[in-house]
């Protein structure tokens, strides 16, 4: 299925709520492999999720 560009989920984390974000990432990506998903920080204390960007990333 392919997807416009501007489609998909939007979330904001910082390493704060890292383990929330982690459940997050782990629900959405099981029910949406798919949907292009866009993380914000709240601030630039993001190192470890976006580390991440390898197993999440589509």
């Amino acid at each position: 299925m392919t997807h416009s560009s501007n489609i998909g989920i939007y979330f904001f984390a910082n390493y704060v709520v890292y383990d929330w974000a982690i459940a997050f990432l782990n629900s959405y990506r099981t029910f949406n492999p798919d949907l292009r998903l866009i993380m914000t920080s709240f601030n630039d204390q993001c190192d470890r999720l976006l580390k991440l960007s390898d197993i999440y990333n589509n």
